[in-house]
């Protein structure tokens, strides 16, 4: 019979799609595999699921571990638009470039500070193979990095 850590390796490699050899137990979801958004979602929903996990303590602090799903929403689409509209009065105030030029101009000025501003980056915390089968042991989603700061004392006499 497989272990328990064979057995969601095995399971993580075919709901994520990859490669069994790719996967360890200190491999992390997010950085290591590339798991986030709603693929998390699915992936955690199914392994809860299969492994009869309560994942309701994970469900509460989600967004500590993954972010949204890519993709840009309607204020964006709306934002470029309008930075479109004012390419297009900058190029008939001065010309040179098409109007589209001055617009995609505009809209990486305005999407370099969102997108790659360092202070703006959101620390997610790891989520290990490991953790998974810690978690599908007890039956139940804990605090993965609770575990971590724990540090027994030894006391000498």
């Amino acid at each position: 019979m497989e272990s328990l850590s064979d057995q969601i390796i095995e399971f993580t490699a075919q709901v994520h799609g990859l490669n069994r050899t790719r996967i360890s137990l200190p491999s992390r979801l997010a950085q290591d595999l590339g798991l986030d958004g709603d693929d998390a979602v699915e992936f955690f929903t199914q392994f809860g699921e299969r492994f009869s996990v309560d994942l309701r303590a994970l469900w509460d602090q989600w967004d500590q571990y993954f972010g949204p799903e890519g993709g840009p929403g309607i204020a964006f689409v709306v934002v470029c638009l309008a930075l479109m509209g004012i390419g297009e009065a900058i190029q008939k105030l001065i010309g040179l470039l098409p109007f589209w030029a001055w617009g995609s101009i505009l809209i990486v000025i305005w999407v370099w500070p969102i997108r790659c501003w360092p202070a703006r980056a959101k620390k997610l915390m790891p989520i290990t193979v490991q953790d998974l089968v810690d978690a599908a042991a007890r039956k139940e989603w804990y605090e993965p990095h609770a575990r971590q700061s724990y540090v027994p004392r030894i006391l000498h006499n």
